[in-house]
């Protein structure tokens, strides 16, 4: 069998051995690989033979390095010990790369994320086993190991139809997401099971599991600062990802002032209040109330509405009835509303004028709260 790629297409080779060794890549020495020290190297594209040699043991591996994209080899010479402790085994589904194309069809210029993904803590050099069943004989999937959260990668295979015992070295203590991608057309599903075999067997009791957090942070939507209104008219407010909340800072005037916005601080007061809070999940709204924000001067009276779309549709054809999620006060002047949000959903604010012969501005702000997921070390 020929090994030798004569495509001029480059990849990349990432080689790690648990022990110094020499490498020859095709028949040709390619130098010294130091124990535990990544070591980089450009090859075409193509199939390779690889042989390590170390205190006279050799090791063969034939690999496949894809243009442009990265691939991992570990080579251990030293015994690997026998205390395998079971991490976790999880069940999972994954959309088929038809669900996925219609997405970003759907959504032009945003990333699609909804991948299986796992995070779980390892201690410094670990074996790893990897234990991958799929549902399905013509489902395939994209297996990838990444430190967690610089996403530095520590182990892609793609087309791969299940792994039984895989043996993965961490030279690094830390936390390390497992992302499962499916490469099949359809949907499929299956099963994941991780262990670890630790180094020594005092490290047995480490645990594996991480503590998952949901920080707020605030995202202010555009809008239009200033709003003329006649009779009545609508404003739609698209949230940002993971919402779980917004605000709405307003004020009514009798004319059109253009001082009244730069006293209008609500992103800043939003951020001072979620400082250092945390929520349950990425569904959890903030213990922040309407009432604890300050409040604007407006010397005119007008009316707010927070609508879903359908009744969006009602109010502007001035129908006499219609539902709303949340209201101004009565004869309001100024004041702050807060609407529980859904990711990427559209609402409506509809804006009245009770005196539709006299004229009526409204000054607004709005703030958005979200959630980011991020992973600790458990203590």
């Amino acid at each position: 069998m020929n090994y030798y790629s004569y495509c001029q297409i480059k990849g990349t080779l990432l080689v790690l051995s648990d022990s110094d060794s020499k490498l020859n890549i095709d028949g040709e020495d390619r130098g010294n690989v130091l124990a535990n020290i990544l070591l980089e190297i450009s090859l075409n594209a193509g199939e390779h033979l690889l042989k390590f040699i170390s205190n006279e043991i050799e090791k063969e591996q034939i690999v496949t390095v894809e243009k442009e994209q990265q691939k991992i080899v570990q080579i251990a010479f030293k015994a690997i010990p026998t205390t395998i402790l079971e991490v976790a085994s999880e069940e999972f589904k994954t959309r088929g790369m038809k669900h996925v194309q219609d997405w970003r069809t759907q959504n032009p210029g945003k990333k699609y994320t909804t991948y299986p993904t796992f995070h779980y803590v390892f201690d410094k050099n670990d074996h790893i086993l990897i234990d991958l069943n799929l549902n399905n004989s013509v489902y395939a999937c994209t297996l990838s190991v990444n430190k967690y959260p610089e996403n530095t990668p520590v182990y892609t295979e793609k087309m791969i139809s299940g792994l039984k015992d895989f043996k993965l070295k961490l030279t690094e203590k830390g936390i390390y997401k497992f992302t499962i991608v499916s490469d099949s057309y359809h949907d499929g599903k299956g099963t994941i099971k991780i262990s670890r075999i630790p180094e020594k067997t005092e490290n047995k009791s480490f645990t594996s599991n991480v503590l998952k957090i949901h920080t707020l942070a605030t995202e202010v939507i555009k809008i239009p600062e200033i709003i003329q209104i006649k009779s009545k008219i609508l404003l739609p407010i698209l949230l940002p990802k993971n919402t779980v909340e917004w605000f709405c800072k307003y004020a009514f005037y009798d004319a059109k002032t253009e001082n009244s916005k730069s006293e209008f601080k609500l992103a800043t007061e939003l951020s001072l209040l979620i400082t250092n809070q945390t929520v349950a999940n990425e569904k959890t709204a903030s213990s922040i109330t309407a009432e604890q924000l300050s409040k604007m001067k407006g010397n005119a009276i007008g009316q707010l509405y927070v609508l879903d779309k359908p009744n969006a549709t009602l109010f502007e054809s001035k129908q006499a009835k219609f539902e709303y999620i949340q209201l101004s006060e009565t004869n309001s002047l100024a004041g702050n509303i807060k609407t529980l949000g859904k990711d990427n959903k559209t609402f409506f604010l509809g804006f009245e004028n009770p005196s539709p012969k006299s004229p009526l501005f409204a000054t607004i702000e709005i703030t958005a709260i979200t959630t980011t997921e991020k992973f600790e070390i458990s203590k």
